[in-house]
């Protein structure tokens, strides 16, 4: 009975999964301003269309760039630094003191 039980709460956490996924995209996707996904390294996971117009990019166009590539020159310094001090604050090294 118990492997009964748990493959019907592994159904219902897939399913459960899927449809938040589902909701993610759609608001992702179909949001009005612009959103997108970076890597710690400045790379883009992904882009929304909104993003794209405002930015002036395709999806294709941001690949070839990272991050500070469409950051504006007077704001990338200030970013590198709020971006270092953020990674550093959540290393385990860092944690453990």
């Amino acid at each position: 009975m118990s492997s009964l039980s748990n493959g019907t709460e592994s159904g219902r956490a897939e399913r459960a999964l899927r449809a938040s996924e589902q909701r993610f995209r759609a608001t992702f996707f179909q949001a009005a301003v612009g959103i997108a996904r970076i890597s710690v390294d400045g790379e883009w996971l992904l882009v929304n269309d909104s993003f794209c117009e405002v930015f002036g990019y395709t999806p294709a166009e941001l690949q070839k760039k990272s991050f500070l590539d469409v950051t504006h020159l007077d704001e990338r310094e200030e970013l590198r630094l709020h971006s270092a001090a953020f990674w550093v604050a959540r290393s385990p090294h860092q944690r453990a003191r």
